[in-house]
């Protein structure tokens, strides 16, 4: 399975077919690994944790995790090894050559470091302040890995930051307004609320979260791509990715 990981990687890079059939599985091997590229370094690194997930193995995951380490920064590693490992994910889940087990296997994994992160951060002391972000998912809405990573984002910039994770009713945000009276939401839409409850779910959300105050609510996912100048107002941000939140400051 290395193999045809490594040579589909060679592929990409424009080496022939014809060309790598004759070469052995250390050649192939040699070749990923001694290149000097960045982009081939990091693809190389990819394939090996493709292949922690298959096998199921946090060992291969953690010392392939602690090779990136001494090269790349935290950053990097999650935006362009780790977002590029679960969109490969993705496309074998979707073709049937992965499963949900492999998918779940990989993405705790991943949690566990950014877990790690959030922890060498280490403030020293509480904000004293009445503003804050508070990032959630809707009701029935599990998918919180790149929201736990803007998490970590935020609170390495400084800001106070509050992470509530999955399947987060819309009344129970409510108590957060009894502490805060400056609050962003953000939220990740991926398949919560439905498209044709979509609406509803935002102008209920404003009308109970948002109305009468300066709070704000940003939301980006799949359910809200190409929607951003439709549902955007005042108090509703749309972003197409994620990683656009992190190019606009919150007005705390």
């Amino acid at each position: 399975l290395k193999k045809i990981l490594n040579i589909s990687l060679l592929n990409k890079l424009k080496y022939k077919i014809s060309l790598i059939n004759k070469l052995t599985h250390e050649e192939v091997n040699n070749i990923v690994s001694d290149s000097a590229s960045d982009l081939v370094q990091k693809r190389y690194k990819v394939n090996e944790l493709m292949l922690a997930a298959l096998s199921f193995d946090p060992l291969v995951f953690n010392n392939t995790y602690r090779e990136l380490a001494t090269v790349y920064s935290f950053r990097e590693i999650y935006l362009e090894i780790f977002v590029k490992l679960m969109e490969y994910i993705g496309i074998r889940w979707q073709s049937s050559k992965i499963t949900i087990a492999h998918g779940h296997f990989i993405s705790n994994c991943i949690r566990q470091k950014v877990f790690s992160e959030i922890e060498k951060l280490n403030p020293t002391e509480k904000k004293k302040s009445d503003e804050v972000l508070v990032l959630f998912l809707p009701d029935n809405e599990i998918h919180e890995l790149s929201l736990l990573y803007l998490h970590y984002e935020y609170l390495s910039r400084g800001y106070n930051s509050i992470f509530l994770g999955q399947s987060t009713p819309l009344e129970s945000l409510r108590s957060l307004q009894r502490v805060y009276s400056n609050i962003t939401f953000i939220s990740k839409l991926t398949v919560q609320p439905t498209s044709e409850k979509l609406e509803e779910y935002l102008s209920e959300f404003e009308d109970v979260l948002l109305k009468n105050s300066s709070n704000q609510l940003w939301v980006t996912g799949p359910i809200v791509k190409g929607k951003e100048t439709l549902l955007s107002n005042e108090k509703v941000v749309v972003f197409n990715e994620i990683t656009k939140m992190l190019n606009k400051k919150p007005a705390l």
